[in-house]
């Protein structure tokens, strides 16, 4: 049946444990993706199987709303064909951990507090289901299970009489399942009665607790032995001498428990919790020790806490050398970034220097340009100026000089450039009319000459003009073979 999938989302992977009550597989919710585990119960054909699976569903919806700390959560319910036969399957919470009948087995001896202690979780389970109406009717060790955490998870409740009115006797008595029952079950229940209450439960408790006690059930034997001695036969007392160390109130409560008139047992099973919880309280271990078994479920808990914590500190350090390389890289990009903007910032301001060398390059080169332009204009200015008056006063003068000499080649006395008198209006008061000195006639004659040669014809060479600087004839010291020099 390994890799079958029930209700197209339930797939069987391994065996987890078989008896009397069916099958138990550890299964894969596919549509939840959990783990979970399926309980499978082959039944018999025919009419009595049809209302086996009509009070099978009704007690697994009972289950299912039974919240508890120390209950098995049921998920689902069906049926299926399997294997060439109809099954009824339950799906539930996955535990881990050993059944009760695992630890009496294994790790004997067991102290009296741990016992207490989980036949107090026990009960506890009994209470919340009998509150509710729902009996379990098959408590035993098999059905208790301790799990990793040192909790208590009763299995299978209300299962029991479906199943036994359903399955075939023969097969229950052949594999001995049925036996193992028969050990556990409360005298009105085998008696066949059908009106039975929460009692017969706390019967089927006070059965596991002897058994945890004294190592063996009370009672033991054939299956019509067993059958005779449980609604016969009072339970074998129990003695100091058989239980060493266990107080004479636990003693006391498992003897009521197993009592077979369900008047004389306890009234319910908060009943038994509170008798439980008073001789813990009061015969408990010290404070700071720890039992053997709570010791050993610590020691586990601590090995499974230091396999955690070196793989969250694996986990921790890849995370850490993770963000490290990450980080480094980062860093690394913000240093490329960081040198390529510095890098374009030292070309930006390069281009911003040049170009303010190169306009204060133009400034100046055209600072120069208007200087030298201006100083062009004013050369210009200079020469158009110095041309005009040059021209003006020397036609003036030379027109004088011309009239002067004229009159002193006609030998005209008293003629000359002072002999003509000033006007009136020109004259100030006080000032007389001065003679030519004797030397006049000479610097004139001079200067005439002078103009003649050198200045006149420099100016009118500066002005480009055609004018030809040859003295005119009659006039200059060359044509009458005087020589040219200056004053």
């Amino acid at each position: 049946m390994e890799g079958t999938t029930l209700g197209g989302r339930y797939h069987l992977k391994r065996r987890l444990g078989s008896g009397g009550m069916g099958d138990v597989w550890a299964a894969e919710d596919e549509r939840m993706c959990r783990p979970v585990a399926v309980k499978l119960v082959r039944m018999a054909p025919g009419a009595e199987a049809e209302e086996a699976e009509r009070r099978f569903a009704h007690e697994v919806r009972s289950l299912g709303n039974l919240p508890h700390r120390h209950t098995v959560t049921a998920h689902d319910w069906g049926e299926a064909a399997l294997a060439g036969g109809r099954v009824l399957y339950l799906v539930m919470e996955l535990l881990r951990g050993r059944t009760l009948a695992q630890v009496f087995r294994e790790d004997r001896p067991l102290p009296w507090y741990d016992l207490v202690n989980w036949g107090c979780q026990t009960a506890e389970a009994l209470a919340a289901a009998h509150r509710r109406g729902i009996l379990h009717r098959d408590i035993k060790p098999q059905n208790v299970l301790l799990t990793e955490t040192g909790v208590v998870k009763v299995l299978d409740f209300g299962l029991a009489k479906i199943l036994t009115d359903s399955l075939r006797v023969g097969r229950s008595t052949a594999d001995g399942s049925a036996m193992g029952t028969f050990a556990y079950t409360s005298p009105e229940q085998c008696a066949g009665y059908a009106d039975i209450g929460p009692r017969t439960d706390l019967y089927s408790l006070g059965c596991m607790l002897y058994e945890g006690l004294t190592g063996r059930p009370p009672f033991a034997g054939e299956r019509i032995a067993l059958l005779f001695q449980q609604v016969h036969t009072p339970a074998p007392p129990l003695t100091a001498e058989a239980v060493p160390g266990v107080p004479e109130g636990v003693i006391a409560l498992v003897m009521r428990l197993l009592a077979k008139d369900p008047a004389e047992r306890p009234e319910s099973a908060a009943q038994v919790v509170a008798g439980l919880r008073a001789q813990l309280d009061a015969h408990g271990p010290a404070e700071g020790h720890l039992p053997p078994a709570t010791a050993r479920l610590r020691r586990r808990a601590e090995e499974e806490a230091a396999v955690l914590r070196g793989e969250a500190e694996r986990t921790a350090a890849e995370i850490r050398e993770n963000a490290e390389r990450a980080a480094e890289a980062l860093h690394e990009q913000a240093r490329a970034v960081l040198a390529q903007a510095r890098s374009a910032a030292v070309r930006a301001v390069d281009a911003a220097e040049e170009a303010v060398h190169e306009a204060r390059a133009r400034r100046a080169e055209a600072e120069e340009t208007a200087r030298r332009t201006v100083a062009s204009a004013r050369r210009r200015a200079d020469t158009i100026l110095g041309r005009a008056v040059v021209g003006a006063v020397g036609t003036r003068l030379r027109a004088l000089i011309e009239v002067w000499v004229r009159h002193q080649e006609d030998g005209a006395p008293g003629s000359g450039l002072w002999d003509k008198k000033p006007s009136p209006s020109a004259v100030r008061p006080g000032d007389e009319s001065a003679p030519p000195p004797p030397e006049a006639g000479e610097y004139a004659r001079r200067l005439h000459v002078r103009m003649r040669h050198g200045a006149v014809r420099a100016g009118l060479r500066r002005q480009g003009g055609s004018r030809s600087a040859t003295p005119p004839t009659g006039t200059g010291g060359t044509a009458r073979g005087e020589p040219a020099e200056t004053p």
